[in-house]
């Protein structure tokens, strides 16, 4: 019979019924290597018979549930805000391009010329463009650009702040 370290962890333990527990005397007997590696497999089983259990609460595993479950909760709230503001910043941009477009479209004349329409098409859109990015208005849109951000990141601030809590609990 093959003798393995399975087999010798289960004569230290005795686990063995009595044939395999002469077969296994014999083996180490004739074997100086399974001699070895028995007596070091004694020694580490000794060691490990002499430590202390761990005694962990009754609940302990809920607990870690909890924390887990509530860490993962917090984590799928963040996405859900982030998937929120980008959302909300995408539909202002495709507002933006739906009135430029109807500018574009509202400023074309009914009859098509093609030089005329293309001359006043690139001038109503020069002008458009001018009048939307002048100074005061690209003031304006720049502070309500930052005052969105701002309200974005201090929801965000406090969304992590009282994830974190949920967590200490």
């Amino acid at each position: 019979m093959n003798i393995n370290n399975e087999m010798l962890n289960n004569y230290l333990d005795g686990d063995l019924n009595f044939n395999e527990v002469d077969e296994v005397k014999k083996a180490l007997g004739s074997s100086s290597e399974l001699k070895k590696e028995f007596d070091d497999l004694n020694r580490a089983h000794n060691i490990l018979s002499k430590q202390k259990v761990c005694q962990t609460k009754n609940d302990f595993t809920n607990l870690v549930m909890q924390k887990i479950s509530k860490k993962s909760k917090s984590e799928n709230e963040q996405k859900i805000f982030l998937i929120t503001i980008l959302s909300i910043l995408c539909i202002i941009t495709v507002g933006i391009i739906g009135f430029i477009l109807y500018q574009i479209v509202s400023t074309m004349p009914s009859t098509i010329d093609s030089t005329n329409t293309i001359s006043s098409l690139s001038k109503n859109l020069n002008n458009f463009f001018s009048d939307l990015f002048s100074k005061n208005r690209l003031t304006l849109l720049g502070s309500i650009l930052s005052f969105v951000m701002l309200i974005s990141a201090y929801f965000l601030f406090e969304l992590q702040k009282h994830s974190r809590k949920n967590l200490m609990i």
